[in-house]
C-alpha cells in the first residue's frame, strides 16, 4: 500500500487550493482527480471579489490572468430590466482556472492522478484496485462526488424546492450585455451569461425540475436567455448537475481524519459566484485543520463548526437572494422598484456579487 500525509479528492477550486497549501507546507500530497485534464468544464466561470481575495491570500491570483473583468449586474425580467454596479468580478473559464492550480500545485512538489476515481476507506483511499495509505483525507470532489459512497455517515439534506444547475460555454451568443453580467429569470428559474476575454459566453442556470422534465434542461436554460433577450448556440447539450442545488451533508468530517470540503460538503443556489468564493475559502480554511490532524493537536469537531459557521455567513444573502428569485410575483416587484430607487439595486448588488 502506497502512502501520503494527505489525499485530496477533487481538482476543482475547493480540492486545488487545499492541495496547493499542503503541497507549499511540505505535506507529502497526493490530488486525485476523476476526470482527465485537461478537461472541459462547463458553467461556474465567474469570481466574485471575495474569491479573488482567496486566491491572493493563498499566493494564487495568477491563475485568474487574462481573465476578463466587468463592474455591473444586469437582471432581466418580463417586469423590465434592472442594472446597477458592483466591485470588479472576475471572468475565466473553469477549465483554465482548474488546470492552472493543477500547474502551481505540482510546482510544489505535489503528485497527481488524474482520470480515476476515488473512494474513502479506513486508513486512506481506493483507487481502482490500489489502496493508498493517508494520514489525512480531504474529500472535495463537489455535489455529484462519490468518494463517500461506501461512508453511511456522510448523508445528504436536500431542499425539497431546490433547482437543478445546469451550464456551457458557448462560442456564438448575442444579445446579452457584454460589459456585465447578465441574469435571466422567469417561471423556469434563473439564467446568467458572462464574457470571457476571447469573446465565449460562460453561461450557468438553477431550474425548475419541473421545467427540466417537461422540457429538458438544455431548452429550459435556453428560453430563460431568449426572455432576456440573449441568444446562444451551443452544439454542446447543457451540463446537468446534481439535482437539488440547495444540500447540506449530515457531516462534514470523521474521526479527525476525514475533512469533507467546498460544494461537497453543501451548497446553496448560486447568483452570481457565491458557491465559487465558498470553495475558494473552503479550500484555505481547511489547510489549518488538516496540519492540526496531521501532528496530533486537532480537536474533533473543530472543522464541523467551522463550516457551520462559515457557510452561514458567506450564504446569508444568498438565500435572501433566492427565495426572492424562486417566486417570480417577488422577483418582479423588486424589479419595478429597484427601476424606481436606483440606490436600492446598487446596494443590493453590491451585497450580492461581493458574496
Amino acid at each position: 500500500m502506497t502512502g501520503y500525509d494527505a489525499v485530496v479528492v477533487g481538482a476543482g477550486p475547493a480540492g486545488g487550493v487545499a492541495a496547493l497549501r499542503l503541497a507549499r507546507a511540505g505535506v507529502r500530497t497526493l490530488l486525485v482527480e476523476k476526470r482527465a485534464f485537461p478537461r472541459h468544464k462547463d458553467g461556474g466561470g465567474g469570481h466574485a471579489a471575495e474569491g479573488q481575495g482567496e486566491l491572493d491570500r493563498c499566493g494564487a491570483l495568477s491563475v485568474l490572468e487574462g481573465a476578463s473583468t466587468v463592474e455591473r449586474l444586469e437582471m432581466r425580467h418580463r417586469a423590465g430590466s434592472v442594472s446597477a454596479h458592483t466591485p470588479t468580478y472576475c471572468v475565466l473559464e473553469r477549465s483554465v482556472m482548474d488546470q492552472r492550480l493543477i500547474d502551481l500545485f505540482l510546482d510544489a512538489g505535489g503528485a497527481c492522478r488524474l482520470g480515476v476515481g476515488a473512494r474513502v476507506i479506513d486508513g486512506g483511499v481506493g483507487i481502482g484496485g490500489t489502496e493508498i495509505r493517508a494520514r489525512v483525507v480531504l474529500c472535495a470532489d463537489g455535489l455529484a462526488g462519490s468518494s463517500l459512497r461506501d461512508r453511511p455517515s456522510f448523508g445528504w439534506e436536500i431542499d425539497r424546492a431546490a433547482r437543478v444547475g445546469v451550464g456551457c460555454v458557448v462560442d456564438d451568443v448575442e444579445g446579452d450585455a457584454r460589459d456585465a453580467i447578465t441574469m435571466c429569470v422567469g417561471d423556469a428559474g434563473y439564467c446568467g451569461v458572462a464574457r470571457t476575454s476571447e469573446g465565449r459566453g460562460v453561461v450557468a442556470a438553477a431550474l425548475r425540475t419541473g421545467a427540466v422534465r417537461d422540457a429538458g434542461a438544455r431548452e429550459s436554460m435556453l428560453g430563460l436567455l431568449e426572455e432576456g433577450g440573449v441568444r446562444a448556440r451551443s452544439e454542446r447539450d447543457a451540463l446537468r448537475g446534481a439535482p437539488g442545488l440547495t444540500r447540506q451533508r449530515t457531516a462534514f468530517e470523521e474521526d479527525g481524519r476525514v475533512f469533507v470540503v467546498g460544494d461537497a460538503s453543501g451548497y446553496v443556489e448560486p447568483f452570481t459566484g457565491e458557491g465559487m468564493s465558498w470553495a475558494l475559502r473552503a479550500g484555505e480554511l481547511v489547510f489549518d485543520h488538516a496540519m492540526a490532524a496531521l501532528d496530533g493537536s486537532y480537536e474533533r469537531g473543530a472543522w464541523s463548526a467551522c463550516v457551520e459557521r462559515e457557510r452561514g455567513r458567506s450564504t446569508l444573502g444568498c438565500r435572501a437572494v433566492t427565495a426572492v428569485l424562486r417566486r417570480p410575483v417577488l422577483t418582479g416587484l423588486c424589479a419595478r422598484t429597484a427601476r424606481l430607487v436606483p440606490g436600492v439595486a446598487s446596494a443590493v448588488a453590491r451585497r450580492v456579487v461581493a458574496a
